[in-house]
């Protein structure tokens, strides 16, 4: 395979991570991978930036495609692989799985070899030993020790459940120490779970505006009727270095007409297509922008967009990444369909047992004043846990009903 011969001479070295959804929001925004001035490869901005290559480190960037659902981009250094990339998660249009030489361009992959001064090789024999050195890496949801959490978890539940039952039937007062020791196992995961629902809510409620490569953005909302109750949780953000659609509960950035990345949209009566300066499909836009699309006309001038108006009904274009359309009477979250992640769960399993221990910590809790009827004030960090927990359910809840009571994550 040969490295692209088209590459924007503007398009800027960045690999945007694919739509972010809920806690995943986070990655999309801080877990870019670029090049900086120096020649550095980076993952993020600013203070929070990890490297994963040195300046003039990288000597080789081979694309791996053993598995063509899952193209690796391996950066070489003169002792060995630096870093594996997963390039399918840095795809917002997954068409490129076809056709790689697109996907490297589209994806930022190609513009990152020219800013290091090299071309992306062919995939080579060793190159498949290369990736199985290192760990790959792609956007992430952060977890918080989810292991530590389920094996704390189980624990706590044993204790609940066997321990208690035999110091209820041998010697009440032994439910005290029992709830005491599941408290100490549960309020760490318990708090994991509450923080991470917190920065999942903060994620879908503040706005990107502000991070880098968003000055002079504009921000535009759906104009579809089925979208005004909605207006809260849908944004589109155009400005010359980036394009950021805010929809279902999730983001999608774009690289801007100044980055050499959108040039052109064509409005059609189902979507926004968006393509770079050679034709080349970026993604397209869903959710009711094209209802009125005069504001969208003037902003996209504003930034050097190109805006064609195809009145005529296109048939789904093979490949391209695509949301949700907005549906009479449905409110955002029976459509988000948020996973246990996504929502700062932490994990399926860590979520389904502290379901199960915080209500067995507050029954054996009240057990306790079986021994003595004061003792029942154990069962205050079984409340305490217990609402925490609902309060953060609660959170979400009314987010995913399309509450505008929440404008920012505070609440």
């Amino acid at each position: 395979m040969r490295a692209p011969k088209v590459v924007s001479p503007t398009r800027e070295p960045r690999l945007f991570p694919a739509t972010g959804r809920g806690l995943g929001i986070e990655a999309v925004r801080h877990q870019q991978i670029h090049v900086d001035e120096r020649g550095a490869v980076l993952v993020g901005d600013g203070p929070r930036a990890r490297v994963l290559a040195e300046a003039r480190t990288v000597r080789r960037i081979v694309l791996v495609t053993a598995d063509p659902l899952r193209p690796r981009l391996v950066l070489v250094g003169a002792d060995g692989p630096l870093a594996v990339l997963a390039l399918e998660r840095y795809l917002v249009s997954p068409s490129a799985l076809v056709d790689p030489d697109t996907d490297l361009v589209t994806s930022g992959a190609a513009a990152i070899a020219t800013a290091l001064g090299l071309r992306i090789e062919a995939s080579r024999d060793d190159a498949v030993a290369l990736t199985a050195r290192l760990p790959v890496i792609g956007p992430r949801l952060p977890d918080d020790g989810a292991r530590a959490a389920v094996a704390r978890l189980t624990l706590a539940l044993t204790l609940l459940s066997v321990v208690a039952v035999v110091a209820l039937a041998v010697e009440p007062a032994l439910l005290v120490p029992v709830v005491l020791l599941a408290t100490a196992l549960i309020v760490g995961p318990a708090r994991i779970v509450d923080r991470l629902r917190r920065r999942a809510l903060a994620a879908m409620t503040t706005s990107p505006e502000g991070l880098p490569g968003t000055d002079g953005v504009r921000r535009l909302a759906p104009t579809h009727p089925d979208a005004r109750t909605q207006r809260t949780a849908a944004a589109l953000l155009i400005g010359p270095r980036r394009i950021i659609e805010i929809h279902h509960g999730g983001e999608t950035w774009f690289p801007g007409p100044a980055a050499g990345g959108v040039a052109a949209a064509r409005v059609t009566p189902e979507s926004i297509l968006l393509s770079d300066v050679a034709g080349r499909d970026l993604g397209r836009l869903e959710g009711g922008w094209a209802t009125d699309p005069g504001e969208f006309q003037r902003v996209c001038a504003e930034v050097g967009i190109r805006v064609e108006l195809d009145p005529t009904p296109m048939a789904d274009v093979p490949g391209l990444w695509r949301l949700e359309p907005w549906r009479a009477g449905e409110g955002p979250g029976r459509r988000w369909g948020l996973d246990t992640e996504e929502e700062g769960g932490v994990s399926v399993a860590a979520s389904a047992l502290l379901d199960a221990a915080l209500p067995f910590l507050l029954v054996v809790g009240l057990l306790c004043g079986t021994w003595q009827p004061w003792a029942v004030v154990f069962a205050l960090p079984g409340v305490v846990l217990l609402t925490i927990h609902v309060r953060g359910r609660l959170r979400l809840l009314r987010w995913r009903r399309g509450d505008a009571a929440f404008r920012d994550g505070s609440v």
